[in-house]
């Protein structure tokens, strides 16, 4: 998997007003996680398919929206 834009995350968290902790709670994880996640910490290319997929059923959309395009 590609990794995660974290600038569309951080974006539609904003259209949706949603802070980590609500996007936390919505995937099922921690505020914590969402945060290293969202501020790009450790990349995101090490995440959890699963999580991904909860984090895109949590803005409303599908993975493909939240993946970083591919540079030639």
């Amino acid at each position: 998997m590609n990794e995660l834009d974290t600038e569309k995350i951080q974006a539609l968290m904003a259209e949706r007003g949603l802070s980590q902790r609500a996007l936390a709670r919505k995937a099922g994880t921690t505020s914590p996680h969402v945060n290293h996640i969202v501020n790009d910490v450790q990349g995101t290319r090490g995440l959890s398919f699963n999580l991904a997929c909860r984090i895109a059923d949590a803005l409303g959309v599908k993975l493909d929206a939240l993946r970083k395009p591919r540079t030639s």
